[in-house]
Order: structure tokens, then sequence, then C-alpha cells
């Protein structure tokens, strides 16, 4: 996937994460993993400091919280699977951060009310994250409030620079309000395709008018959302499933 500088950039802007100017970040992931661009260009380009994680101490929810309460870390991204293993066996292991990235998959709303219960005396912020690699890491986030209490935890709104489009699946017709639909990212996060595989960008990276008739490029998820009253998006499901 050929991501692009200018995606990279957007992750940095304050509007996003207003507290990660000269923060330092937990660098947790495989460097092939596409979260790289968050931990390791967002503490360089904002005045931060990148903490390389250890494996091992990845892999353990008490050493990982003993690493990020020994090195002041203050921005964590960490995969579902992982914040859903620490819950139980280790509750306070991310207490001490300001903002906690939770993504990769659907996140359980009922374990992020047993964290925040469990932690009532953190400061923390657990972020919902979501997005495709084809749109360089994150798309959409939601600031998770400590009062939630909603069966589902919402994608959210975009990040700066990042657009949407709401289709019927499978087609270019746009869904009407409340429908279930594809979603479709666009931007300054837009990957320029699959580097070597044209039929493959040509089948997910497509060029739809606009209301005014401008013709814009987007990615086709292949994920199925629904738009709330209130302007957040929540996750449904799979389009080929």
């Amino acid at each position: 996937v050929e991501v692009r500088d200018a995606g990279i950039l957007r992750l940095a802007d304050p509007a996003f994460l207003p507290d990660a100017r000269g923060a330092r970040f937990a660098f947790l992931s495989n460097p092939a993993f596409d979260a790289l661009s968050f931990e390791v260009w967002v503490p360089l380009l904002t005045g931060g400091c990148c903490v390389v994680l250890a494996d091992e101490d990845v892999q353990s929810p008490e050493r990982l919280a003993t690493v990020l309460r020994r090195e002041r870390v203050h921005t964590a991204f960490v995969t579902t699977a992982l914040f859903n293993a620490v819950v139980d066996t280790e509750p306070g292991c991310f207490s001490g951060l300001t903002d906690l990235l939770v993504g990769g998959e659907q996140l359980n709303a009922p374990l992020v009310r047993r964290w925040y219960r469990r932690n009532a005396g953190s400061r923390t912020r657990i972020h919902n994250a979501y997005g495709p690699t084809e749109c360089t890491t994150f798309a959409l986030h939601h600031p998770i409030p400590r009062d939630f209490d909603a069966p589902v935890v919402p994608l959210g709104r975009t990040l700066p620079g990042t657009g949407t489009a709401l289709v019927a699946p499978g087609t270019t017709r746009p869904a009407a309000p409340g429908e279930e639909a594809e979603l479709l990212l666009s931007g300054a996060g837009l990957a320029a395709g699959y580097r070597n595989l044209p039929d493959g960008t040509a089948r997910r990276f497509v060029t739809l008018p606009d209301d005014d008739g401008t013709a814009t490029a987007y990615y086709r998820t292949g994920d199925l959302v629904r738009r709330s009253a209130d302007g957040h998006l929540t996750y449904v499901g799979r389009a080929d499933r």
C-alpha cells in the first residue's frame, strides 16, 4: 500500500489529539504494522519522544504496565485483542497514560466501562481508533467518555483532512439517512494505491462525483456502517460476509 506523506502529517494535527505535542509515545507494534506511522512519526513531528518497547515487555501484561509507568508514556496505541487481554489480568496497566487508542477490531463496550470503573482516579482517555492501511492508519476516532453507557462503541468522526461517503453496499448510490451503508473514505490520508497491482487499485480506489459534480477519489473499505442522528458512525459488519 503506497501511503503518502500527507496522510502521515494529518496524524500529527492537534485537532486529532490536542495533548500529543511533546508527548512520549509508546512504540510497541511490529514495524510491518501500519501503526508505525502513528507511533514513530507523530512524536517526531510534534517534538515528542518515541519510547521503544521490547517484545517481551509487550507480551506480559505485568511487564507492560511496569514499563509504561517507568518510561512515563503519555500516548499509546494497542490492538483490541491486547486491550481485552489486559483489562482483567492487569487492570491498571494503562492508567498513567493521557491517551490510549484502541483499534483493529470492534471494541467491547462492557470491557471499556469495566476499565473506567476500575481506574476511577485515572485521567486516561480511551479512544476507539478506526482506519484501514489504505487511509494511513486512522480515519475516524471516538474519545469514549467515562459515563459512556451505549451498547456499542461508535467509530466516531473523521480525522482532520478526511472525508467520507456512505453508499448502498456494492453500488455508488448514496445511502439514505439511517440506512446501513458501505463506508468510503477520501482526503489527505488516502493512499496512492497498491504497488504493482493495477486491478486491485482500480477495484478499491474509485472516483465519484460529489454533490457539486466535483470528482473525488475514495477508498471502498468494504465495512458497513450506520450514521446516527448526532453524526457518529457505528460499525455494523462487512459487505463481503
